[in-house]
C-alpha cells in the first residue's frame, strides 16, 4: 500500500508539473492574437511597452527590415534639424492669413528651422521645427513646438517640385483653427499613422519609448510578446496575427488604418474631389477587388516592404494575370474591351487633383 501510494502521489506530481510547465509556455494572451484594425492613437506608457521595434524584428526578418529602413514609410518622421529640410528652411517665403490676421516666415535661426509668426498688435513668436513628417517627395510638415511646449502642426508645409511653401493640408488660408500657428492634437491627428508606435506621457510625446516611423509593428501589431515566445521557441506559438491569412478585406483595413479603410464612412464617393487619397475605401469600390474572390488587395500590386513602383508597366502585368481573358475559372477574368495590354492604370485608375497646394496627382483607386 505504501508503494502504491508513493507511484500514485509521484503520478499526481508529474502531471501538476506538466500542467504548470504547458501554463507558463502558452499564456492565455497567444490564444487570439489580431491585427490591428482600429485607427492608430497615441499609447500609454503600459501599451507602448509591448512595442519592439524594427531592430528586435530583425532577429529572425533580416529581409524584410532591411528592406523596409530605406523605404518612405520608414521615414515619415524625422528630424527637422536633417539637412534636407534645413535647405528648405534658407529658402524666403512669406505666407499671409487674413483670418487671423498672421504672416508665417520659415527661418533659420542659430542653424535651427522653425517658422516666425507675427500675428495682431505687431507680436512676433518663433516655433522651433522639430520633427518634419513625409517620406516621399509629395509633401513635408513639420511639427512645433508652441509657447506652452505642446507639438503644433505647422500651418506650412513644403512642397518639391519647384512648389515651395504653402498652408497644410486641412489648414489652409484663412481656415479657422484655434491656433494661429497650428494645430495642437498631433499625438491623433497625424503622428501615429506616419509611426509604428507613438508613447505620450504627461502630455508630451516620449521620444525614447516611442518607435517613430513607420515599421513592422504598424501592420503586424505590437510584437512583445510574439518576440518573447520565439526567442523561447520558434516552433512554438507565433503570438501575432498573420497578414496573410487575413484575406482581401482584412488586409485592406490593416493598411485602411492610415490609408482610409474599406467601411470608412463617407458621403458622396463619387464627389469627394480627395477620394484618390482615400485608397482603401476607393478599392472597396472596385468591381475589381468585389468580384476578384479575394485574389485582389492591397498586396497584390504592393510590396509592404518596399517603396510603391512607379514604373506603370509593372501594374499592366499585374491587371493582365486576370484580364488577359485566357482564365474562366477567374471571377473578373474578362479583358479589356479595347483589347488593350499597356497603360491599364492610365486609363482605370487616373491621376487626379486632390485639391492640395501642390497640386499634385494621386492615383484614384475606384477602378473603373
Amino acid at each position: 500500500m505504501r508503494w502504491r501510494s508513493l507511484s500514485v502521489g509521484a503520478l499526481v506530481m508529474a502531471v501538476f508539473g506538466v500542467g504548470l510547465w504547458v501554463a507558463l509556455r502558452t499564456p492565455a494572451q497567444v490564444a487570439s492574437p489580431v491585427l490591428p484594425t482600429a485607427e492608430p492613437r497615441a499609447l500609454t506608457p503600459e501599451a507602448g511597452a509591448q512595442f519592439v521595434g524594427g531592430a528586435a524584428c530583425g532577429e529572425c526578418h533580416a529581409r524584410e527590415v532591411t528592406s523596409l529602413r530605406t523605404t518612405s514609410h520608414a521615414q515619415a518622421v524625422r528630424p527637422a534639424k536633417d539637412a534636407l529640410f534645413v535647405e528648405m528652411f534658407a529658402e524666403e517665403a512669406t505666407l499671409v492669413d487674413p483670418f487671423h490676421g498672421a504672416s508665417f516666415t520659415p527661418q533659420l535661426r542659430d542653424g535651427a528651422p522653425g517658422f516666425l509668426v507675427r500675428s495682431g498688435g505687431g507680436k512676433e513668436e518663433f516655433t522651433l521645427a522639430v520633427w518634419a513628417l513625409g517620406g516621399s517627395n509629395r509633401g513635408y510638415t513639420f511639427l512645433c513646438l508652441d509657447p506652452e511646449g505642446y507639438l503644433t502642426e505647422g500651418r506650412l508645409s513644403y512642397y518639391p517640385g519647384g512648389k515651395g511653401w504653402g498652408f497644410t493640408p486641412g489648414q489652409p488660408n484663412a481656415d479657422p483653427t484655434p491656433y494661429a500657428i497650428g494645430r495642437r492634437g498631433v499625438e491623433d491627428l497625424c503622428l501615429p499613422c506616419h509611426s509604428a508606435s507613438v508613447v505620450w506621457k504627461e502630455g508630451r510625446l516620449d521620444t525614447a519609448a516611442s518607435h517613430l516611423g513607420i515599421g513592422c509593428e504598424s501592420c503586424h501589431g505590437p510584437a512583445r510578446r510574439h518576440l518573447d515566445l520565439m526567442r523561447q521557441d520558434r516552433n512554438g506559438p507565433l503570438g501575432i496575427a498573420r497578414i496573410t491569412t487575413a484575406g482581401a478585406l482584412g488586409q485592406a483595413e490593416v493598411c485602411g488604418r492610415c490609408h482610409r479603410a474599406p467601411n470608412t464612412k463617407t458621403t458622396d464617393l463619387a464627389g469627394l474631389v480627395s477620394l484618390p487619397r482615400f485608397q482603401g475605401r476607393a478599392l472597396s469600390k472596385s468591381a475589381c477587388f468585389k468580384r476578384s474572390g479575394g485574389r485582389l488587395t492591397c498586396s497584390t500590386c504592393h510590396d509592404p516592404h518596399a517603396d510603391a513602383v512607379r514604373l506603370m508597366a509593372d501594374y499592366d502585368v499585374k491587371c493582365l494575370k486576370c484580364h488577359a481573358g485566357r482564365d474562366p475559372a477567374v471571377p473578373s477574368w474578362q479583358p479589356c474591351k479595347l483589347k488593350k495590354k499597356r497603360n491599364c492604370v492610365g486609363c482605370h485608375m487616373p491621376a487626379q487633383d486632390v485639391g492640395m497646394p501642390s497640386q499634385q496627382l494621386f492615383h484614384l483607386h475606384w477602378i473603373k
